[in-house]
């Protein structure tokens, strides 16, 4: 997502500003570690500043974009914990969103083990719900595994 140099870009979060003494359009390289350390430790309001151009502003636009896509991936898991592990809604799964790649393959593994467990869980069921009509026959079917 390209911005002319001079565009105004959105302030997400919190912003980490160069200090006075930086020289206002460039990045500090001490700035842009601070952030990364803090990403490191799963700070996903950390921003790097919106208002620089060229290539710094570019680094800094990469970068909040990573650490905005971080925090929802985040915000989804925990709502899909809330609607599968406590409302039962287990045919619930994660958007894929804007996600290629590694993120695709991310959000791809979580849905395939809720559709694993639910398998499980919708079998045992099946065996439970047989057994309290009296079929006592009723056996647990193997799982199919799944090629990805």
């Amino acid at each position: 997502m390209a911005r002319p140099a001079n565009a105004a870009r959105p302030s997400t979060g919190k912003s980490l500003t160069p200090p006075p003494s930086a020289g206002g359009d460039s990045l500090p390289k001490r700035q842009l570690l601070a952030a990364l350390r803090g990403l490191k430790r799963g700070e996903f309001e950390v921003r790097l500043p919106d208002d620089l151009g060229g290539i710094d502003g570019q680094l800094c636009d990469a970068f909040n974009e990573v650490v905005s896509l971080i925090a929802a991936l985040g915000e989804e898991v925990g709502e899909l914990r809330e609607a599968v592990g406590h409302e039962g809604r287990t045919r619930k799964r994660l958007r894929r969103g804007d996600g290629r790649g590694g993120w695709a393959r991310y959000v791809g593994s979580v849905n395939a083990v809720l559709d694993d467990v639910t398998a499980h869980t919708d079998e045992i069921a099946r065996v439970v719900q047989a057994v309290s009509r009296g079929d006592l026959t009723a056996r647990r079917r193997a799982p199919t595994r799944r090629r990805d």
